[in-house]
């Protein structure tokens, strides 16, 4: 995450402001530019802020002039009945979470076209919610990733059910914003992975993907994780499946690189001597950086976090321990986002 100031005073604002609290303008996001907009608060020409603004509190700017959705709302195509009590507010949580995500890809130079746009090679999201009143065996939404269609349970945005299941599962890290990030990751699987020739890098790193899914899935269910699963993998979910070890670890690599941007920004970790004229926070420079000395910085910023949160009492920030082939795994996905945003950037 980056720093914002407001364009028309200067004054601190934040990723989800839609008002600068000092000078009263309205706030307008251009995730493009990666920088706010001010505009009266009464004006309604452009630039158009998202459709979505007074229903879900979407600071986003139009993708498409008035009456439009933005870049990151754009991409869902189903919600949950907004007239049942709290779905509403559900969802509103669930795009707040995806527009972190959309953002940082966008940054990243990682194309995300809707579906309506690229059938084969767009993204799609859906937010749904259970329907007990049917009494159907398919009457619970199962989140997950098929063809570049991503689905959603809205219960994950209600904070007391994602505590239960993450204690439940023994997850110690379970977030909106880690759960998009995961599915997400099994979409770029498809884009990076399969379709660019890197499937026997990836098969010595992660195993065959090849193995049976739903057997894997029920054993893991059934079973648990295998015993050995920190010598090998960034989470015990990581151990089911090559491609839920690959989603996992792609999210553990934003998770990374997005803290790690933010803790530069605020001051919080030195910027990197080879920053120059640099914005040493942007996440382009970031990345373009050896992967060793990423993995480095983010390792002094953890231990400060965490050792920050026990002196309030509260658990680890951050509670991983990466063992030395995790750490050969997130390198993997750290070179398939730099050869793609350098190709795409020449693209441009």
């Amino acid at each position: 995450m980056r720093r914002f100031n407001c364009a028309r005073c200067g004054a601190e604002i934040f990723f989800d402001s839609m008002i600068c609290e000092t000078c009263h303008s309205k706030l307008i996001f251009d995730p493009l530019a990666v920088a706010f907009i001010a505009v009266d608060s009464t004006a309604d020409g452009p630039p158009h802020a998202c459709v979505n603004r007074e229903q879900i509190s979407c600071n986003w700017v139009s993708a498409a002039g008035a009456g439009s959705l933005c870049r990151a709302c754009k991409l869902t195509t189903m919600v949950p009945n907004l007239e049942t009590p709290g779905h509403r507010e559900r969802w509103a949580r669930l795009e707040a979470a995806k527009r972190q995500v959309v953002s940082a890809l966008d940054q990243l130079g990682l194309n995300h076209p809707p579906k309506s746009e690229s059938a084969e090679a767009g993204l799609e999201f859906r937010f749904l919610a259970d329907d007990p009143q049917t009494g159907a065996a398919n009457s619970h939404v199962l989140t997950g990733h098929e063809n570049g269609i991503i689905v959603v349970n809205i219960a994950e945005a209600d904070d007391a059910i994602r505590e239960q299941r993450r204690t439940a599962l023994n997850e110690p890290y379970r977030t909106l914003v880690g759960h998009i990030r995961h599915e997400v990751g099994h979409y770029y699987w498809d884009r990076l992975v399969q379709t660019e020739g890197r499937l026997r890098t990836f098969r010595a790193l992660f195993g065959d993907e090849r193995d049976n899914y739903a057997q894997a899935l029920q054993r893991y269910y059934h079973e648990g994780p295998r015993g050995d699963w920190q010598a090998h993998f960034v989470s015990a979910y990581a151990s089911c499946h090559p491609w839920e070890d690959f989603a996992e670890t792609w999210a553990h690599y934003l998770h990374t690189i997005d803290g790690l941007q933010t803790a530069i920004a605020f001051g919080l970790a030195p910027p990197p001597q080879e920053a120059g004229k640099e914005d040493a926070s942007a996440l382009p420079f970031l990345t373009s950086l050896p992967f060793d000395r990423i993995s480095s910085m983010w390792n002094e910023v953890a231990i400060a976090v965490n050792t920050l949160n026990r002196s309030m009492g509260q658990p680890d920030l951050y509670p991983f321990v990466l063992s030395s082939e995790a750490i050969e795994k997130l390198r993997f996905v750290h070179e398939l986002i730099v050869s793609r945003t350098c190709r795409e950037r020449i693209a441009a």
